[in-house]
């Protein structure tokens, strides 16, 4: 039997993601009265920066006429240059100081919480040690709302990438460009 490594080759090299989606569609359980997304991860755009009079402070947004961008970003069109990345997803959702806990979380603290002392970032070391199949991971990370703070920066890019990450789509907010863009880690923005 073909390692997990092996078939996520295979899938990249055999399968365009029209072909996955189609795949996807025949396959996901809709539920009645919604739309069956067959995979798609929406508003994921290509967002550059401006710098306004102070330089420390960054404003995304989706002008095409302002640079630099971030590290890594779908494009629209047929895609030949940026890589192609298959691997299984480690999620993280950050909440509110003052928001609830879903349930989920409260019933199994271990796996769905993080330990106190020990930054989130680890916790992807945990799964992908624990994953035989060595495949690594997409890391993706909800933020909440109306939070100003960024959930990924360099450092934690640096980590990730050591612990042996694919890439991570955020959607949030993220600082450190230029030390996210020397990592190499594949960084998509949600932008919705």
């Amino acid at each position: 039997m073909a390692t997990l490594n092996e078939q996520l080759a295979t899938l990249i090299e055999n399968f365009s993601p029209c072909d996955v989606s189609d795949a996807l569609i025949k396959l996901q359980k809709t539920p009645e009265g919604s739309t069956a997304r067959a995979g798609y991860l929406a508003d994921l755009g290509k967002p550059s920066i401006q710098i306004p009079p102070k330089p420390s402070i960054y404003i995304f947004n989706n002008s095409t006429h302002m640079h630099p961008t971030v590290p890594f970003s779908p494009t629209t069109g047929r895609n030949e240059t940026m890589p192609k990345i298959a691997a299984p997803a480690t999620t993280f959702k950050f909440l509110a100081k003052d928001a609830s806990p879903p349930s989920i979380a409260t019933e199994n603290p271990q796996k769905h919480g993080f330990s106190p002392g020990k930054h989130w970032v680890d916790h992807v070391g945990e799964f992908q040690a624990s994953d035989p199949s060595g495949a690594g991971s997409i890391v993706v990370i909800e933020q909440p709302e109306n939070q100003y703070c960024a959930v990924t920066g360099g450092i934690m890019a640096t980590r990730m990438k050591a612990l042996g990450t694919k890439a991570t789509v955020v959607g949030g907010r993220v600082r450190d460009l230029k030390e996210l863009k020397a990592t190499g880690l594949p960084v998509c923005l949600g932008l919705s």
